[in-house]
């Protein structure tokens, strides 16, 4: 397949999905700010609490998923003609933000050691990142 030239990517067509992106991009912030904190203040006192963990769990996963949006946006951008310097901030963005969302491992770590880890659903790079930093991933804990 041959990319399309940048000339065919109308302004119009860029700026409105760059506008939908950022609105998926705060999106995740008030859904963290919504579901995820109030959890994640709950969950260390009181591990067994199944509704702040339901709150938890589907707050994670709606937020990555508005990040990942954006990430889809820059594919479709790039397959309609964007220039690899225009859809950069599609893939590099949404990764950072993943990254510093990842620093509620160490909140989550207190929260497994109440006994819930097996039955969290967290990001698979959560863990990954645990181990990186000298830690410990949920998945070596018994």
């Amino acid at each position: 397949m041959v990319h399309p030239s940048a000339a065919s990517l109308r302004p119009s067509f860029f700026w409105s999905i760059s506008i939908v992106a950022a609105i998926c991009y705060l999106t995740s912030f008030q859904i963290r700010t919504r579901r995820i904190d109030p959890a994640l203040e709950k969950l260390p006192l009181d591990p067994s609490d199944s509704a702040a963990l339901a709150a938890w769990r589907t707050g994670t996963l709606l937020a990555d998923v508005t990040l990942e949006s954006v990430l889809l946006f820059g594919v479709m951008l790039y397959v309609f003609g964007a220039t690899a310097g225009q859809a950069a901030p599609f893939f590099v963005i949404p990764f950072l933000t993943m990254l510093f969302f990842v620093s509620e491992a160490a909140v989550a770590e207190r929260v497994s050691e109440g006994g819930i880890a097996w039955t969290c659903c967290y990001p698979m790079i959560t863990s990954n990142f645990a181990v990186f930093r000298g830690g410990t991933s949920f998945s070596n804990r018994r």
